[in-house]
């Protein structure tokens, strides 16, 4: 079984140390952030190419491919995808509408089965609200065109203070029927969002659990202290969160080296892959203007660069709005894992 936690952090240093907190205590597999306070550049994590959203890991989760775009992160998992998304209350509703359509391109481009949370500022009455919003109207027909399901049920708001329900978990139909349990939790989050927690009877990792173990003739003290140095912890916390905090730092930090030598089999993170379009650069197919239908717009969109190829004789790359996966939007197989993973996490500690 597999486990998620879903929380909109509000930038906060305090509320993201408690996230992980939570994550442990709830037996958490995968935490999914909207507005992290940080997104560190470490093994664990994916991060929105604007980074306004990540996914963190626990370390025994056997991660395939990773990807991301602005708005949205995602991970491949043993069978399933997963997305972390946030797209701003302050942004247009054109804006909102380019998200939702790179978003579409990437998740129709998904083999496996797909959840999709996140905070997206959009209003409905099909997830709680009391009104309706173009942004919602959107999400719906987003949704209806992946033949994605809401888990929300409406009864508590995930956003207490505006009495709001922000906060949505979408996951493909496969899914929904192996659904254990989803949520709102009471806990406290030390944000203006409540967690959303909800698990699955399908695994996420088809590795076994290793023992540790570590040599402390091999530690180098400095570059401990260093890593130490550069998380993030919070400014207060009780007597007994601090511990555990500090246990679990310690804990990743004395894997480091174990992560790296497991090598390719075990391989729990690659490099994240990510689309190169700059922003505002859209294809005619988009720029009609008319919304015809996700799916409709889409095949338009392959059919112009199709023809693009074919008179320019460029077979590497034609710019695009981002909603069909590019090869380095939909991540990659890493061809050196140990060198890529050594680059995403940094020094090893323990040479």
């Amino acid at each position: 079984m597999a486990a998620f936690l879903q929380i909109n952090t509000n930038r906060s240093r305090e509320a993201q140390a408690l996230a992980f907190h939570t994550m442990k205590v709830k037996e958490a597999d995968v935490l999914c952030i909207s507005e992290p306070n940080h997104i560190p550049d470490h093994l664990g994590w994916v991060g929105s190419t604007d980074r306004k959203c990540a996914l963190f890991f626990q370390q025994n989760q056997y991660v395939l491919r990773t990807g991301s775009g602005a708005g949205y992160a995602w991970a491949d998992l043993k069978d399933i995808r997963i997305y972390s998304c946030y797209i701003s209350p302050n942004c247009t509703f054109n804006e909102f509408d380019v998200f939702l359509y790179r978003l579409f391109g990437s998740v129709r481009g998904a083999t496996s089965e797909v959840i999709v949370a996140g905070d997206f500022n959009a209003h409905s009455p099909a997830w709680g609200s009391h009104k309706t919003d173009p942004r919602g109207d959107a999400l719906l027909e987003f949704a209806e065109s992946l033949n994605l399901v809401l888990l929300n049920d409406g009864k508590v708001p995930t956003f207490p203070r505006a009495n709001s329900f922000l906060d949505l978990t979408l996951v493909t139909k496969g899914i929904m029927r192996k659904i254990g349990s989803w949520g709102v939790l009471e806990d406290e989050s030390l944000s203006d969002h409540q967690y959303v927690f909800f698990n699955t009877r399908m695994p996420v990792s088809s590795v076994q659990t290793e023992k540790n173990g570590w040599s402390w003739r091999k530690l180098d003290t400095d570059r401990l202290d260093k890593f130490i140095a550069e998380a993030i912890t919070p400014l207060s916390m009780t007597a007994e969160a601090s511990s555990t905090v500090l246990s679990e730092l310690l804990r990743n930090a004395c894997n480091a080296k174990r992560f790296i030598q497991m090598g390719e089999e075990a391989m729990p993170l690659v490099v994240t892959n990510h689309c190169g379009t700059p922003e505002g650069m859209l294809t005619p197919a988009y720029e009609q203007g008319a919304r015809t239908g996700w799916s409709t717009r889409c095949d338009f969109e392959a059919n112009n660069r199709e023809e693009a190829k074919a008179s320019t004789g460029n077979t590497q790359h034609v710019p695009c709005a981002g909603a069909l996966p590019e090869p380095m939007e939909g991540g990659q197989a890493c061809s050196s894992p140990k060198r890529e993973i050594g680059d995403t996490f940094g020094p090893d500690l323990w040479d």
